[in-house]
């Protein structure tokens, strides 16, 4: 059986269950933290040391739940970039590690996330990049977002929007990209589309006037 701690100092049981190899003793260390937590009896960073550790362990359910916690906004401060890039290599931790990398604001991995993550993934990584990407980055984004095909339309929409909400518009270097969406058939969104290309309203014209009876971007 596993011993038990007293709540208001359980720091030495955690480190000693974390030292044993067996799964049953680190969940067990990681029941502690989180009552230890709940009570407020254990000192942020060293709650923070001892989930690092767990984050690291070779059970990959436990390095799951380790960086669920660790995604928390009180550790949103205490970023771990290279325990988010080994959380994204493994289906067991990605979705935990996503959410890490969006609350530590880390732009590199949810945009490797946007590049090669299956459909549901990419959306949920361009989603978090809504509070994540700067203004410079922005364009790049749409377009590493637009070569991942018409399914990520919905999700590229609003990515848009809330930049320009925020008085980030489109630029012109954009633009194709997001005329592409539309002519593919994202025709439910017209509206949407129109309001956010509106700051580019006189190079839309012009695309859709003089454009090429082949160019499929432009509505014949």
């Amino acid at each position: 059986t596993v011993p038990t701690a007293r709540l208001d100092a359980p720091l030495p049981l955690v480190d000693a269950l974390l030292r044993r190899p067996e799964p049953a003793c680190a969940a067990r260390a990681l029941s502690l933290l989180d009552e230890a937590f709940a009570a407020s009896s254990v000192p942020l960073d060293a709650l923070h040391a001892r989930l690092c550790a767990l984050a690291e362990h070779p059970d990959l359910a436990l390095r799951a739940l380790a960086l669920q916690r660790l995604s928390a906004p009180w550790a949103s401060h205490r970023p771990q970039p290279a325990l988010v890039h080994a959380g994204l290599r493994a289906v067991e931790t990605r979705q935990a590690a996503l959410a890490c990398a969006a609350s530590w604001r880390l732009e590199g991995p949810l945009r490797a996330a946007l590049a090669t993550g299956g459909e549901r993934f990419a959306a949920n990584a361009l989603a978090a990049l809504e509070d994540v990407v700067s203004p410079q980055s922005f364009g790049a984004v749409i377009a590493e977002a637009r070569a991942r095909g018409q399914w990520l339309a919905p999700q590229l929409l609003r990515f848009v929007r809330s930049f320009h909400q925020r008085g980030v518009f489109v630029r012109e270097e954009s633009l194709d990209d997001l005329l592409d969406v539309i002519a593919q058939g994202d025709w439910d969104a017209l509206d949407a589309w129109a309001m956010v290309l509106y700051t580019l309203r006189d190079e839309v014209l012009e695309r859709v006037t003089s454009h090429d009876p082949d160019d499929h971007r432009a509505p014949g």
